[in-house]
């Protein structure tokens, strides 16, 4: 019985294999010659016509430059802070302040002066997120949700990154006041 069964099933796939080529797609598989003629021929082919830019052409990238315009110099500092791709920097960028307004852009200068490289609030020695803290407590009250949760995050912050990212929470409590586009 097992014997049959093999010999029917070998039967069946040997017919299987030998169809005959009228049963195959037309056309497939293309013959070789489809494929020569979409390349150029070897002396027809010429190099495209571009120049490479001399290195004398390709100004340095200052990674700590700021944009020209205040307001904007304000957000690319806050997400230097944050870090780019936080969502406090994504929340910044949609609060830029208006460079439009005078008052605005005067304030935004003078942030700029005091946050930006070599300002007097990025190269204070006194922890930021302190610092952060009265100034909430101080402008809010102390009795605020506010004031009691940016006291309470001071005690914990321990790394570099979390005092940076208070210099930001700094900077944009600072530009909340200032009228936004």
């Amino acid at each position: 019985m097992a014997r049959t069964v093999l010999l029917a099933a070998a039967v069946l796939a040997a017919a299987g294999c030998g169809r005959s080529p009228e049963d195959k797609i037309h056309g497939w598989p293309p013959p070789r010659e489809a494929f020569h003629d979409t390349l150029p021929a070897p002396d027809t082919w010429e190099p495209p016509d571009t120049v490479a830019p001399e290195p004398e052409d390709i100004a340095p990238v200052d990674p700590d430059a700021l944009p020209d315009d205040a307001c904007a110099a304000v957000i690319v500092l806050a997400c230097r802070f944050y870090g780019e791709f936080s969502d406090e920097c994504h929340e910044a960028r949609t609060r830029e302040p208006d460079g439009s307004d005078p008052e605005t852009r005067v304030a935004c200068e003078g942030l700029v002066e005091r946050y930006g490289p070599g300002g007097e609030e990025a190269e204070s020695r006194y922890n930021p997120c302190r610092r952060y803290a009265r100034q909430v407590c101080r402008e809010l009250g102390r009795e605020t949700q506010a004031c009691q949760r940016a006291s309470r995050v001071v005690s914990r912050l321990l790394y570099a990154r979390e005092k940076r990212a208070c210099l930001g929470d700094l900077l944009m409590f600072e530009a909340r006041a200032l009228r936004h586009r």
